[in-house]
């Protein structure tokens, strides 16, 4: 089933769309990535799908911009003046499908974030076999408001970021930077 991108939709479960992820992964890599390439449209979709949805676990800043919506974004900030009557009338809130104007949009970083996450993520935790020790063995994967995956050591599983240091990880926070709500605290 193809991938529903209504923005704000209560039933929307992608920000991308397929022909999006094909192009942004064509332009971003030089060509479509060979695991990506391999899969038909179904498995593309699916991918896409649990990667919005993890993207929904994360704590963001600002509002959904409908009270319905499905997905985290759009948001508004509570500093916007333009949807300020939004957020205070509750008829709109709920559902902004009759503005004319200034409709709400989903952040090209969200749905750029969104296609890494399906590439990088879960195309890699999908394609494992349960209790295979493989080479690319995860160690660690967290979900707990940040997104973190670790490999063991020597794994042939490398990325364009090895040279500079940085995981493959980094252009997902790195487009997501913006939106991402900081939590902190210390013991008192």
């Amino acid at each position: 089933m193809a991938v529903i991108t209504t923005v704000g939709g209560s039933d929307s479960d992608s920000y991308s769309t397929l022909i999006e992820a094909n192009a942004y992964l064509e332009n971003f890599y030089g060509e479509i990535p060979t695991a990506w390439d391999a899969l038909d449209d179904g498995p593309r979709e699916e991918r896409l799908k649990l990667s919005a949805l993890l993207l929904n676990t994360f704590p963001w800043r600002g509002a959904k911009a409908s009270f319905n919506q499905r997905l985290a974004f759009p948001r508004f900030w509570h500093t916007d003046d333009e949807y300020q009557w939004l957020l205070d009338d509750e008829e709109y809130f709920t559902d902004f499908s009759e503005i004319e104007t200034n409709i709400p949009t989903i952040p090209t970083e969200v749905k750029y974030a969104q296609i890494e996450i399906a590439y990088q993520v879960v195309d890699h935790l999908m394609s494992l076999e349960p209790l295979a020790f493989s080479e690319k063995e995860i160690k660690m994967f967290e979900l707990g408001g940040s997104l973190s995956i670790e490999f063991f050591p020597d794994s042939s599983n490398g990325s364009r970021f090895n040279k500079a240091k940085l995981s493959s990880l980094d252009i997902i926070y790195a487009y997501l930077n913006k939106w991402y709500q900081r939590i902190g605290g210390g013991v008192v």
